[in-house]
């Protein structure tokens, strides 16, 4: 299978298969489950919801906090399109902490297209399996998600969005000097870190007290073997140079790593 990818892309293509425990602990599964029974116009989303919230009051206590669904389209074979959503438990998708599995699937029908969206909420004490199906990075991420090339920290710390930027147009800037075009054609840059918390301050020559002063700036949190930027699209050479490039630019030690 991946000689026979490999040859019809002409791309190195990588292929790992993931075990999941249960179907109801990943977003991805439920969601292609789900658009397949649409077909079927004497099964509303109602009963199809129903059904699915029998099954994950079994995974409750393995560190799913809640569920929601969403199916917009015409449903039923109805005259308007109309979107129908249905919530079990607790999922709390403004809030940046919240570890979320999102997945959306899509069913052909003769009333047209149906679109289906699907969020798992997993708890703070016992995580859950958050897997991307799509492409089989760890949740942490510690491994190569979607590029070929990666910077590495080799130890914990904080990345503040200057820094996160300054790596960014660093990295961009290594391979506009060196491909020219090549790079804005194949070339690409993933940031998997997010600047989400808030550094407060307040200005000189004011008094205690008052509870906090102004934000000032924003940080990530950067644990120990975690990936914060992946490249690909280049070649060893370039991506090797724009690491160095990036490991000037930040606060903590990091090494360049490759798919094996």
């Amino acid at each position: 299978m991946r000689s026979l990818l490999s040859n019809r892309t002409k791309t190195n293509t990588l292929i790992e298969s993931v075990k999941i425990k249960s179907v109801y602990q990943s977003a991805s599964p439920i969601a292609q489950d789900i658009s397949f029974q649409p077909r079927n116009k004497t099964r509303s989303f109602r009963s199809i919801f129903s059904q699915i919230v029998k099954d994950i009051r079994l995974v409750m206590k393995k560190g799913v906090e809640g569920i929601r669904i969403c199916c917009s389209g015409r449903s039923e074979g109805a005259e308007i399109a109309r979107t129908e959503c249905g919530k079990y438990g607790k999922t709390s998708s403004n809030v940046f902490n919240q570890k979320i599995d999102y997945a959306p699937a899509e069913v052909s029908t003769r009333y047209g297209i149906l679109g289906v969206k699907v969020w798992i909420s997993y708890s703070q004490k016992e995580r859950g399996r958050a897997i991307s199906e799509t492409r089989g990075c760890k949740p942490d991420g510690t491994r190569l998600g979607f590029g070929r090339y990666g910077t590495k920290s080799l130890r914990a710390g904080r990345l503040s969005y200057r820094a996160i930027e300054a790596v960014r147009r660093a990295i961009i800037g290594q391979f506009h000097r060196t491909m020219s075009g090549q790079f804005r054609r194949n070339g690409k840059i993933w940031v998997r870190v997010l600047a989400d918390l808030p550094l407060t301050g307040e200005p000189t020559e004011v008094r205690m007290g008052r509870g906090k002063g102004n934000p000032t700036g924003w940080i990530a949190r950067v644990s120990t073997g975690k990936i914060p930027f992946e490249m690909d699209g280049v070649s060893l050479s370039n991506a090797r140079q724009a690491a160095t490039l990036a490991a000037h630019k930040l606060c903590s030690l990091t090494k360049f790593v490759q798919w094996s």
